[in-house]
């Protein structure tokens, strides 16, 4: 562990984002149930429950200390654990509140995710360790079902100064937010009419995330790949209706990442021709998130720091092209 932030209000969401939400160590980000935790801890405060008056004072105190650092060489969440009996009241307390089929189905979706990822920890813990700059887990697993959340997952800052990502954040913690209201008021809410339609919002709102993060490998005929003069990789479109979201190296996301291995950052240019549409610089990973490409003809990446590590664009090996899938 190493501190890498001072305590500061203005980086408070980020800091608080990135360990609910982090690729790494994301609370949320690999099991969302904690979500009716939280929830719990503020319903049963507001009823004037002692013990989780109690708890929600120590998880608070607890949380302010930890979220200025990076966990480093850890599994997911592994600042959360001394903080999982606090939660635990609050699990409890919201469970033992919860009265509606809809509530239940709204946690149901939570658990489901919150589970798949237990048992994921438990047959593969090294997907959990190597998610350094992308959640392999997420990614392995959009091979099977459409849907990837590890497009939108921030990535933390890294003792060898590799630049986070953070767009994100702001999304996700409206999404948390919004979701954790929810949460209280399908159980804590005077009126059942209420309490179903905030479990029926719920449910909807997860079923609208998980859309949000469906995706789709592109057609392979839809794009050729080749090096460019500057050690870099240049994704030709076939037409400009191809809607790229997303590059993923497939062969290197479930390698080991040493800081030698690849560049500090990426640069990402979309271009029509010789004109920039847009350009992106993000931190170096096997799943890269496009910025607005619509209207370019290519897609070209490469090191934003010349020196160690430019063997991964030059030898990227397969690449496949993400875009998101169509609703119908």
């Amino acid at each position: 562990m190493f501190s890498v932030y001072g305590p500061s209000l203005t980086m408070l969401p980020e800091r608080l984002g990135m360990h609910l939400f982090g690729v790494r160590h994301g609370l949320i980000a690999y099991s969302p149930l904690y979500l009716a935790g939280f929830a719990g801890l503020i319903l049963g405060s507001i009823r004037g429950n002692k013990t989780c008056v109690y708890s929600s004072i120590l998880l608070g105190s607890y949380v302010a200390t930890f979220i200025w650092s990076e966990a480093g060489e850890a599994w997911a969440a592994r600042f959360w654990v001394a903080g999982l009996p606090f939660l635990a009241v609050g699990l409890c307390y919201w469970f033992v509140s919860c009265r509606l089929a809809t509530s239940y189905a709204f946690a149901f979706l939570l658990a489901t995710i919150t589970v798949g990822n237990t048992i994921l920890f438990i047959a593969q813990p090294l997907w959990f360790l190597e998610s350094r700059r992308t959640s392999v887990s997420y990614s392995i697993l959009s091979h099977i079902l459409p849907i990837n959340a590890a497009l939108f997952l921030p990535v933390d800052v890294t003792a060898a100064g590799i630049p986070p990502y953070t767009q994100t954040i702001p999304y996700l913690l409206g999404l948390a937010f919004a979701l954790l209201a929810l949460l209280v008021i399908c159980t804590g809410a005077r009126s059942v009419r209420l309490r179903q339609a905030a479990g029926i919002g719920g449910v909807a709102l997860l079923l609208a995330a998980a859309w949000f993060c469906s995706v789709r490998p592109v057609s392979r005929g839809a794009y050729a790949v080749s090096a460019t003069n500057t050690g870099g990789v240049d994704i030709h479109l076939a037409s400009r209706n191809v809607s790229a979201m997303a590059v993923q190296f497939d062969d290197k996301l479930a390698l080991i990442w040493s800081e030698a291995d690849y560049p500090r950052e990426f640069r990402i240019e979309c271009l029509s021709g010789s004109r920039i549409v847009n350009e992106s610089l993000q931190p170096s990973r096997p799943l890269v998130t496009l910025p607005d490409c619509r209207g370019a003809r290519d897609i070209v990446i490469e090191g934003g720091s010349k020196g160690a590590g430019m063997h991964f664009l030059r030898n990227p090996g397969t690449i496949t092209l993400l875009e998101r899938t169509p609703f119908r």
